[in-house]
């Protein structure tokens, strides 16, 4: 109810029912056309369409369709004036027409919608060919019986020859097998860390999978499809490709914030908060969460809804809650390595340090590479009028943050990993 446009960039098919939820606040809406807008959004009614303006162009002696790309800032600028140019009884109409849109998709009117396609296709009488008792299917159903018994018979034959033999050579491969995953187990340094770090190992079935979940925050879905029809990310682009794995989309509904996001992933309990920074009437004062304190304010309400937690017996990671994590680090609202490092000795410590001696070296290459980068940009922004306290605050910020902090992030997942922890999430 605070704003008075609500503009939309994203052209998925879905989006659709994200502006309902706006025009339901009788809030007119700037959007681009596309599959799902169009359906809701009337240009000049109840908001702005963008378009999208198309041109023929020829390749290969073929005349190809070529589209403008999507969410060109001029026309976005030019549909938010002429709604700020609108007389006040035409933007109230503007108003008026978009909380009457709203109506005709509320839940009532879908769901009858829904129903009579429904009723309508049980109506329909289709005429069906009965060929299952035909002379012809009864022929090839005798031939079928008769290839698959003479098949099975051969089959049973071929494994009663060669049984003893592929037993004796599947044990022999299986030993060696088990033998070779000691081995690499017992010469992994991360299992050596683990153990040098005094750290629990899980007691569960060695064959258990786990989970790890890996978070790429503020990373929508048309981006990531993007990224990976570019090829920017050949290795999930394999996974997709050469493995079974797929796309799924998870809709939170407003605010899409990160800890609304994390409190209905972990907790269960959807738009936990109304922003990342709000007021909040309960303890009358704003809450930010990176704020540490405000962080386990709501996390505490999310854990006394009773519900079960996600990462329950695993550990968390760079996260704004714990999610019921056994270990947490480096979360808003438990800052730190939690518990790795206070009782460990210096020699352990050295031990450590002598294993990753090689990964310490690239690290320390990266941010002192880093920092150089933050030089350079710390004299342009002082060209430019920036701030000169805020920028150079921000060159060891910017290495601790994407060097120091992601790569101590990959080694303690690592160790995890190691430990054989249930999930993990970072």
């Amino acid at each position: 109810y605070a704003m008075d446009i609500f503009v939309f960039t994203s052209h998925s098919e879905t989006q659709g029912v994200v502006l309902t939820e706006a025009m339901a606040c009788g809030i007119p809406v700037v959007a681009i056309d596309a599959q799902g807008v169009r359906d809701i959004v009337k240009d000049k009614v109840n908001g702005r369409l963008i378009h999208c303006e198309t041109k023929m162009i020829q390749k290969d002696n073929k005349l190809l369709t070529q589209k403008k790309s999507f969410g060109d800032v001029s026309e976005f600028v030019s549909a938010l004036m002429w709604c700020k140019n609108q007389s006040k009884s035409n933007f109230k109409n503007l108003k008026r027409h978009a909380q009457e849109t709203s109506q005709d998709y509320s839940a009532k009117i879908c769901t009858e919608s829904l129903l009579n396609v429904y009723n309508r296709a049980l109506s329909q009488k289709v005429s069906i060919r009965d060929i299952k008792n035909s002379s012809w299917q009864q022929t090839m159903k005798r031939i079928r019986m008769e290839w698959n018994m003479a098949k099975n018979f051969v089959d049973a034959s071929q494994a009663a020859m060669s049984e003893t033999a592929l037993n004796a050579k599947n044990i022999k491969k299986s030993r060696i097998r088990k033998w070779v995953v000691r081995i690499k187990r017992w010469l992994n340094k991360h299992e050596w860390s683990a153990h040098i770090l005094k750290l629990s190992v899980s007691q569960g079935d060695e064959s258990q999978r786990g989970l790890v979940l890996i978070q790429v925050d503020g990373f929508s879905r048309f981006q990531f499809q993007e990224a990976i029809n570019n090829n920017r990310m050949p290795f999930l682009k394999g996974l997709l490709n050469e493995q079974r794995y797929a796309n799924y989309s998870f809709y939170t509904g407003l605010p899409s914030s990160t800890p609304s996001v994390q409190g209905e992933l972990f907790y269960g309990v959807k738009q936990s908060v109304p922003a990342f920074s709000y007021f909040d009437q309960k303890v009358q004062k704003t809450l930010t969460m990176y704020d540490g304190d405000s962080a386990i304010e709501i996390q505490d309400r999310l854990e006394s809804k009773g519900n079960q937690f996600l990462l329950e017996g695993g550990s968390s990671y760079s996260n704004v809650f714990s999610g019921g994590a056994k270990e947490s680090h480096f979360c808003a609202s438990s800052l730190g390595w939690s518990r790795m490092w206070r009782t460990v000795s210096l020699g352990r410590i050295i031990v450590i340090i002598c294993t990753h001696f090689l990964s310490l070296v690239r690290i320390s290459f990266l941010i002192l590479l880093e920092i150089l980068l933050g030089a350079i940009d710390f004299v342009r922004g002082l060209i430019e009028g920036e701030n000169f306290l805020k920028e150079i605050k921000f060159v060891p910020t910017r290495a601790i943050i994407c060097i120091l902090l992601r790569d101590l992030i990959s080694l303690g997942v690592k160790i995890d990993i190691a430990r054989g922890l249930p999930i993990i999430h970072l």
